[in-house]
């Protein structure tokens, strides 16, 4: 029988993997293999047993219930009102869209509001899974560098000025960034929220990391400073378990009523009984406990990750201090072959995430090589024993 061609969508033709997919596949091979990869909480912040009680409470209390469908909005809007509430956010239920994690979110946003003639402003480095969202849907990203206080703003207001036609929406990671760690300042957000209310643009928030401050004071959400101006994406992922993937979107009540039905034909509902698992979480009162517990335990490793940093890397190579998330940008000197320093850290059975996957492949030239470390996931001293293993890849790609 002749091999049938395929002929794929444009969509689908600008769709590329995540180097963190094709890490994890040739890392599942190595024995003793230290990952600052994947982009997760230390293990022993995930509240087994208590959510294991839950769920039998749940089952117990809802029964057939809770094992079938959803409504496709979500049921835990009310208690979803009530969390926010408590970080100076104001909505009402029928503005928040219960998701399957905050990468739906960001995409129901985005099939909801672009078309492929449109424009999407992002900040760089970004996020490769939102990234790939939006080469998707859209055929014009415009890049917006970071500095230490987040996204240039004044950069985004000039490139921003110089376009005939207004983006759809400006893309950020203000809280402890992924991939760099750093946290918008005060003053950029303000000035943001104020160049996008004086153009009408909507600025899509995306801050899984948010509620994982180890140290200073707490910044308002551009949520909070902006109101409807601001799409707000989040998720309980980091803070409570990855893999029950429930996050919320909190829009203006259009634009929720539209990714409930484009949802409906995504995945048609998240799960009833995750998002009843995160409901009785919060209203049982156990999220202080929660993010105390994440506090203390990746306070330590990155304080670990940090020292060790310092001790095995050469002087030329810089990172960035985060005051929480999960997230090291290590900024490596010019002409670093990055790829050539993945394929030796291989050898060297470690693993990070190279800065070309955070990048678009035409302005990736125009950014130092940098590599992302996730730091929680690890004790000490296997972190330390991992940062020399890293340090020994560097120093023969370097020669």
């Amino acid at each position: 029988m002749k091999e049938m061609e395929i002929s794929f969508s444009e969509m689908a033709r600008r769709a590329r993997q995540t180097e963190i997919i094709k890490i994890l596949a040739r890392s599942s091979k190595i024995p003793d293999f230290i990952s600052f990869a994947i982009g997760i909480p230390a293990p022993e912040t995930v509240p087994v047993e208590t959510l294991k009680k839950i769920a039998d409470e749940i089952l117990e209390r809802e029964g057939l219930r809770a094992l079938q469908y959803s409504d496709t909005k979500g049921n835990i809007q009310k208690t979803l009102v009530d969390f926010l509430s408590k970080d100076n956010i104001r909505t009402q239920e029928d503005e928040i869209v219960v998701t399957t994690g905050a990468i739906q979110g960001t995409f129901l946003a985005t099939l909801a509001l672009c078309d492929p003639e449109d424009i999407i402003v992002s900040e760089f480095p970004v996020y490769p899974i939102n990234l790939q969202t939006f080469r998707m849907h859209v055929r014009k990203i415009i890049p917006v560098s970071m500095d230490e206080e987040g996204m240039i703003v004044d950069e985004l207001v000039e490139k921003v000025n110089s376009l005939d036609k207004k983006p759809k929406f400006i893309y950020t990671i203000p809280d402890f960034q992924n991939p760099s760690g750093i946290t918008m300042s005060l003053e950029r957000r303000k000035k943001l929220v104020e160049f996008a209310l004086e153009k009408g643009i909507f600025i899509l928030e995306d801050t899984p990391y948010r509620y994982m401050r180890y140290e200073g004071e707490r910044l308002p959400s551009l949520k909070e400073l902006g109101g409807d101006i601001v799409i707000h994406v989040n998720s309980f992922s980091k803070t409570i378990s990855t893999g029950l993937r429930v996050g919320y979107v909190v829009a203006p009540r259009e634009l929720a009523e539209k990714m409930v039905s484009i949802k409906q034909g995504a995945d048609f509902s998240t799960p009833l009984l995750n998002q009843l698992m995160i409901s009785y979480f919060l209203e049982k009162g156990l999220w202080e406990e929660q993010m105390e517990r994440i506090r203390k335990i990746h306070t330590s490793r990155l304080r670990a990750v940090l020292k060790a940093l310092k001790e095995h890397f050469p002087e030329e190579v810089t990172w960035t201090e985060p005051k929480g998330g999960t997230f090291i940008w290590v900024t490596l000197p010019g002409g670093t072959d990055i790829r050539a320093l993945l394929d030796k850290a291989l050898e060297n059975k470690v693993g990070f995430v190279p800065s070309s996957d955070f990048y678009l492949p035409e302005i990736e030239r125009d950014y130092p090589p940098a590599m992302r470390l996730n730091f929680p996931y690890y004790g000490e001293e296997k972190i330390d024993e991992g940062i020399k293993r890293l340090a020994k890849a560097l120093r023969e790609t370097l020669g």
